[in-house]
């Protein structure tokens, strides 16, 4: 879905979490200033396919074959949650000419060579690894996890609105390592989620520390942020892509 802004071949480009599509951006879309490209990724939406096979060069590839397709030449790639790794993956693939800037929701954005899952303290990570390896055919979080944690800040009938469309995730995308290339020198904001229970402030701050970003904006939401403050995520979305995309 793509929305009218500065320049025909300027973007930012929203990449979903875990589980979603590019229906989370919904109400986003209408209050960002910029042109705007909300993509699916493999496995729902435009893109259906078995999310056993998904591995993480192919979430990347699908992301910058959207972005061809819509005619794009400078991007700044805004990731949610587990959409932070692929926006680094389609970052390093499309390199600093392209990617202009990378802008992180919430997301557990991994090192040089580490995965998503090995971000994590060390029980978390070992607990969920084993039970990704086992989920070969899609991972599915439990519905109390989600709306304890997930979607702790909205109401409840939001939040069925928001299982009922649920699909489950590729788990290599979890797993596999994620290479910066030449992505380390894509300049990168973290919008920080003060009340988010499911990437809770100090795992983001974790993640903060060894990111180095230009910029971190925070604000007062839970993790479905762009559901329950699209004004404000729109807001920081523009500010950043504001930056990235004059520099």
């Amino acid at each position: 879905m793509t929305q009218e802004g500065h320049s025909d071949h300027t973007a930012v480009v929203l990449i979903h979490g875990s589980m979603m599509g590019s229906w989370v951006w919904d109400k986003v879309l209408p209050h960002l200033s910029h042109r705007s490209l909300a993509v699916d990724l493999p496995g729902r939406g435009l893109h259906p396919q078995e999310p056993g096979v998904v591995r993480l060069p192919d979430a990347a590839r699908s992301v910058i074959d959207d972005i061809d397709a819509a005619g794009l030449r400078d991007v700044v790639l805004v990731g949610h949650s587990l959409g932070g790794v692929v926006a680094v993956a389609a970052a390093a693939s499309l390199g600093s000419a392209r990617a202009r800037g990378l802008v992180f929701l919430s997301s557990v954005v991994p090192r040089e060579g580490r995965s998503w899952v090995g971000e994590l303290p060390t029980p978390n990570r070992i607990l969920l690894n084993l039970i990704l390896r086992l989920q070969r055919n899609g991972a599915r979080a439990p519905e109390r996890q989600f709306r304890t944690a997930t979607a702790s800040d909205l109401d409840d009938e939001t939040v069925s609105a928001i299982w009922s469309r649920l699909v489950p995730e590729a788990p290599r995308l979890f797993l596999d390592p994620v290479s910066w290339q030449d992505a380390t020198r894509v300049p990168r904001t973290y919008i920080r989620l003060n009340r988010d229970r499911d990437v809770g402030p100090k795992l983001q701050d974790k993640v903060i520390s060894h990111l180095d970003p230009v910029d971190v904006i925070d604000v007062s939401a839970g993790h479905l942020a762009m559901i329950g403050q699209p004004r404000e995520v729109a807001a920081s979305i523009d500010r950043a892509a504001s930056t990235m995309l004059t520099t």
